[in-house]
């Protein structure tokens, strides 16, 4: 399957096939919503240093590719991790006109203490994930990662596949990765993907403030929806 998406270690079809799908087109665009409300509402309460974003799995550059033109315009920090190397060869490439940009390796299946760089906890303003969270062995382990990496306050906006589509289990799905959550109690029919309220669910357990939750796509038409909640100030 990874031939079939990359033959030959070309990254342009699956990058057309991440930003081009109306589905991601879409949720790419009320992703940028959120991260527009998020900065503004950043800005105002702080001058004096920049908003901090990590986006986690950020792959072939689908989502930044909406994201940094916007971001350009005010201070920032945006940390571009994947857990391949190759990625981030290709997006230092793509993304050279952003000086903003930084680029680490990141497993966030793995504690962010145990990362071949470093990240500092609770230092980031916003952390942004589209189709990656899903694929980490314990769901409950890695929103707690993500938690420990937000500041107090601080906002995860999540682009996630809800239910299955045609085509992902002959594709993606012939991949190791897609059933390493098997296991995980989140899944209990076993398939990676879970539902909004299940969401809800990881995200009140593992300290984000419930009340903040919002999400897009109310029934479930798409089968792909962005939700955002808001790490508490003071979190388990």
């Amino acid at each position: 399957a990874i031939s079939v998406m990359f033959p030959r270690g070309d990254q342009s079809l699956a990058t057309a096939n991440y930003e081009e799908d109306l589905a991601a087109l879409y949720c790419n665009k009320a992703l940028l919503y959120f991260v527009r409300d998020l900065a503004s509402s950043f800005q105002s309460r702080s001058s004096t240093r920049p908003f901090r974003v990590l986006e986690i799995g950020a792959g072939t550059g689908g989502t930044a590719s909406s994201l940094l033109p916007v971001l350009k315009d005010i201070k920032c920090e945006y940390t571009f991790t994947d857990i391949s190397q190759s990625f981030l060869i290709n997006a230092k490439k793509r993304f050279k006109e952003y000086d903003f940009l930084e680029f680490k390796v990141l497993d966030i299946g793995k504690p962010p203490s145990q990362q071949k760089h470093k990240f500092e906890y609770n230092s980031y303003d916003l952390v942004i994930a589209t189709n990656v969270l899903r694929v980490t062995p314990d769901m409950t382990a890695t929103m707690t990662g993500v938690r420990d990496l937000l500041a107090p306050g601080g906002s995860v906006i999540i682009n996630e596949l809800t239910q299955c589509r045609p085509g992902l289990d002959c594709t993606v799905g012939l991949t190791k990765g897609w059933w390493s959550s098997a296991n995980d109690p989140f899944r209990a029919d076993g398939y990676p993907l879970m539902s909004i309220d299940t969401w809800r669910q990881i995200c009140s357990d593992v300290g984000f403030d419930s009340s903040s939750f919002q999400h897009t796509d109310e029934n479930d038409v798409l089968g792909q929806s962005v939700f955002t909640c808001q790490k508490a100030i003071t979190a388990p």
